[in-house]
């Protein structure tokens, strides 16, 4: 610190800059005078601490030689500098290669590197620090054989190594010879740990043209001890010591002379560069038969077998993203040992993953045996860092070559095998006739990839908002917990997890966990459905609903010639103030099972309007005029229904009634009933009537053929009742006028009409065509029947008609009726599956090398309509949505009465979901819409974009 000052106070004197010559190194024409009398002013012990000081150069170990974005690598470093600029580092050194193979006599991989590192000259001339190149022990001999007989001088004596990198670093064993290298700029031997100090040693440097010794803790004290003898047995060591130093004071003033005191902070934090340098230094060394990039179908199994005994985490956490199928075998694992592995790896696609150099024969011997076995279209090797080790490996098989073994590469390399990074990176070294010098596999990014925010333009710091607005969510009751997910330009940059299940706090919630989407079905099943479709010309939208059934014949007998009335399907109950409630009839506080509330509509009904004439883009714009609201209330509001009557007949019981209508069971305990002081036959009347009501619709067994629609457990709609609920929804009032009504009845009628055509239910289509293909393991309806129920998140304590926690099973009242799978609601997923399905519509239809949907189709049905101010199926931007007010105006998706909500923002290639169960315990919780989180975190992702 205090050579640093010194330097510093001279420079104030001085007023000439150092000159600067293009052709040579511009410190060394620092004044003489100026260094030699600070020279002068130190002490033998500031000389030896500044030869044997390595605090202010850093060495970047990362080999970028296979990099040919020339542009990239001088932003690179320029960026780093900036970094270390203000941590006020001095010096800085670069790898110059970081394999054996690299070979410095051979004229093309010289030209190459020297290519380069042409801009080094433009930083050097920056005057902010002094640049230059990292020499591993294995060059040595090359190096030295080149400097001392002249070889290939006309690359190499005359190029830039020798005039204008000022810094070079030079790795030294003990086993070498002691380098006696005459380079321009600053010379540094970093000695290996095992390399010994003693007199021979140091006599050696001493008399060397190095400057500067990088030691270990240990080696310094050695080196300390040493020396101070040596001076007191031949003080005119001391000359060599000043020789060694001046050219370092010649560097330090330099560089204080001349760099500006105020740097900018970059606003790219380190790790942005970091992963953008990893991910263009990832190259594949074979891919003979085309196997990358992997598929990540559900029907794909794999097999991952790790050669060392420190699998990474960081590996596996990726690469359940793109596949979950998969045998994990570490090399500790006893129970599959090779012997074992060889009965299993012809069965599926097999991922070996080497991170450490290969030297116990044994191990090699028993890899090499197993690899003959492997399929060659199923087998891919992933090579952590360790280049050396392709040597070993055989050219038949795909390899990818890692730059290293750190937790970036380990998250890198899933991405790579399956194509959710560009890759374009050149062989840096030929290694033999299959792996040549300057080679490369190009492979075009086909899926989400998994990264920092910075690598596409947003700040970090500023999304962390989100967790923010999580937390105070979770914090004020809002939602027990909640999952977001966040992906721009094909980049997953947020996916978290927040709270639990429940408020209990017994079980947290994991990204695997899944949601009941409620109306967000709408949209991810039988919106993506009927695009499909059309893409496959199945069907159209001027099709009307007529084309896709058998029966569509309409009992006209059974309904009132003159008058319908409304009917009402929601449980008024839960609203407060209706009056305000019907200014605003929207997905925001509706019910998915729909509500509307309309004057009584006189209407002639004849077999001219009727749903058989409403054509398909009309229920996608929620524009039919069939009356929103399915013909269930009998189902959900018997009890209701039943004490209405009941008073009706005993008002003179009526205070006494509505106590026992309180009561939120089917079933009354005769110990209330025996309080009420109530006439023996209303007595009998109140269990009686109610519960043969009960089960006139409902079984609390599963009986086969008869009762086996599951509503909860322990509740199942008879059988019968789902043909009535078709029958009685075919004879739904439409209107003539065509008014814009959101609307269940919509989405169901065009789900009932889209499986009819396909011969399968909803649920199985999607699986078949979209969500298997596109590796989607987390999405689905009938969710007890595909997942555990402890990753399934539970809804409502409902205590109006199915008594009991909603776990597992449709909240919506229609889906829950029609069998859990609808077209309004009944779908479940995480955020991430959900956010993978939406990537795919916002790729215009392509995922993963597959076309699912037409790019045309889905510009048609992502477009507003005026007459509707909806899109197709998806809901955009209005005073109703539960979106960011900074989203553009061409943003779609839907929101969920659950606490959920899709948006797709084709502007700014953005994919936002939000996740959360807002109805537990209760529905009348509206504290998500009150504090409007949803919109809030989609503001917070436009505000982190830089």
């Amino acid at each position: 610190m205090t050579i640093i000052l010194l330097v510093l106070l001279i420079q104030k004197k001085s007023q000439q800059s150092p000159v600067q010559v293009i052709y040579s190194i511009p410190f060394l024409n620092a004044d003489n005078h100026v260094i030699d009398s600070v020279i002068q002013s130190l002490s033998t012990t500031k000389k030896i601490d500044l030869i044997i000081s390595t605090k202010e150069f850093y060495i970047d170990n990362i080999d970028h030689n296979m990099i040919t974005d020339t542009v990239f690598l001088e932003n690179y470093f320029s960026e780093k500098i900036k970094q270390k600029l203000t941590q006020h580092t001095g010096f800085y050194s670069y790898y110059l290669a970081s394999s054996n193979f690299a070979d410095l006599s051979d004229s093309t991989f010289f030209s190459f590197i020297a290519k380069r590192y042409q801009f080094i000259d433009k930083l050097l001339r920056r005057k902010e620090l002094i640049v230059g190149m990292y020499f591993p022990d294995y060059l040595y001999n090359q190096i030295s054989e080149i400097n001392d007989t002249a070889k290939h001088s006309n690359h190499f004596q005359q190029s830039f190594l020798k005039t204008k990198v000022a810094l070079h670093v030079f790795e030294f064993t003990q086993d070498k010879k002691f380098p006696d290298i005459n380079f321009d700029g600053l010379l540094i031997l970093k000695a290996d740990s095992l390399v010994v100090i003693n007199k021979t040693f140091i006599k050696q440097f001493l008399g060397s043209h190095l400057n500067i010794l990088d030691l270990n803790r240990e080696q310094k004290k050695q080196f300390q001890k040493i020396i101070n003898k040596l001076l007191i047995e031949n003080p005119a060591y001391i000359n060599n010591i000043d020789t060694k130093i001046r050219k370092i004071l010649k560097a330090q003033f330099w560089i204080s002379n001349g760099k500006v005191k105020k740097v900018e902070k970059t606003t790219n934090p380190t790790n942005l560069f970091k992963n953008q340098l990893k991910e263009k230094t990832i190259y594949i060394a074979y891919d003979t038969d085309s196997v990358l990039p992997l598929s990540n179908s559900v029907n794909n199994n794999y097999n991952i077998i790790w050669t060392s005994d420190n699998p990474n985490k960081n590996f596996l956490k990726i690469f359940k993203y793109y596949a979950t199928n998969y045998l994990y075998q570490p090399k500790s694992n006893k129970k599959n040992s090779y012997s074992k592995l060889k009965y299993i790896v012809k069965r599926r696609t097999n991922i070996f993953i080497i991170d450490d150099h290969i030297n116990d024969t044994s191990l090699l011997n028993k890899l090499n045996k197993l690899l003959e076995i492997c399929p060659k279209e199923k087998t891919v090797i992933i090579n952590f860092g360790c280049f050396d080790n392709l040597k070993k490996l055989p050219d038949s098989l795909t390899i990818v070559q890692m730059p290293g073994n750190s937790k970036t590469d380990f998250s890198l390399a899933p991405q790579a095998l399956f194509g959710g990074i560009n890759i374009s990176t050149q062989v840096p070294y030929t290694l033999n006739n299959q792996i040549k010098f300057a080679d490369k596999i190009n492979l075009k990014a086909n899926k989400l990839a998994y990264t920092i925010p910075e690598m596409i333009g947003l700040n970090s710091e500023k999304l962390t908002k989100i967790d923010e607005i999580a937390r105070q969510g979770i914090i004020k009751g809002a939602f027990p917990g909640c999952q977001v997910f966040v992906a721009k330009n094909g980049k997953v940059i947020y996916n978290k997890s927040f709270g639990y299940h429940t408020y209990s706090r017994k079980r947290r919630v994991k990204a695997d966990d899944v949601y009941d989407l409620a109306s967000v079905t709408k949209i991810a099943a039988t919106t993506v459905v009927t695009m499909k479709m059309i893409s496959d010309k199945m069907i159209n939208l001027d099709d009307k609903l007529g084309k896709f059934f058998k029966d569509t014949h309409i009992d006209y007998n059974r309904i009132r010639p003159d008058t319908i009335i409304k009917i009402d399907t929601f449980y008024t109950k839960t609203i407060t103030n209706m009056a305000d409630f019907l200014k605003d009839k929207d997905t925001l506080k509706i019910s998915d099972t729909a509500f509307v509330v309309i004057d009584t509509a006189i209407v002639k009904l004849t077999p001219t309007r009727n749903i058989f004439k409403v054509r398909l883009i009309d229920l996608l714009k929620h524009k039919s005029g069939i009356l929103p609201a399915m013909p269930i209330f009998k189902y959900i509001y018997y009890r209701e229904k039943y004490f209405e009557h009941l008073i009706g007949n005993y008002k003179e019981y009526q205070k006494k009634l509505s106590k026992v209508i309180q009561f939120p069971r089917f079933e009354i305990p005769d110990s209330i009933i025996s309080k009420l002081e109530l006439p023996d036959s209303l007595q009998q009347l109140l269990n009686g009537q109610l519960q043969e009501l009960y089960f006139s619709y409902f079984s609390k067994k599963n009986i086969p053929d008869t009762s086996d629609i599951a509503l909860t457990d322990s509740l199942f709609l008879k059988n019968e009742y789902f043909d009535t609920i078709w029958n009685d929804t075919k004879q739904l009032p439409v209107y003539s006028r065509k008014f814009k009504e959101y609307s269940d009845v919509n989405m169901i009628l065009l789900q009932m009409a889209l499986d009819s055509l396909n011969n399968k239910s909803i649920d199985k289509y999607l699986k078949k065509e979209i969500f298997n293909p596109l590796g989607l393991r987390n999405i689905s309806y009938l969710p007890l029947k595909h997942f555990n129920n402890k990753k399934i998140v539970p809804t409502e304590n409902d205590n109006s008609w199915r008594y009991g926690l909603l776990h597992g099973y449709v909240h919506d009242p229609s889906a829950a009726l029609l069998g859990g799978v609808a077209g309004n609601a009944g779908l479940y997923s995480n955020a991430h599956d959900l956010g993978v399905l939406f990537q795919m519509i916002l790729n215009g239809g392509h995922y993963g090398g597959h076309q699912y949907i037409d790019s045309m189709v889905i510009k048609q049905f992502t477009r507003k309509f005026d007459d509707t101010q909806r899109a197709l199926g998806f809901d955009m931007p209005n005073q109703k949505a539960i979106v960011g007010n900074k989203a553009p105006n061409s943003t779609y998706g839907h929101s969920g009465y659950t606490g959920t909500c899709v948006w797709v923002d084709p502007e700014n290639q953005l994919v936002y979901v939000f996740l959360s169960n807002r109805n537990h315990p209760s529905s009348k919780n509206w504290k998500i819409v009150n504090y409007h989180i949803r919109e809030r975190i989609h503001d917070a992702i436009y505000d982190a974009l830089l």
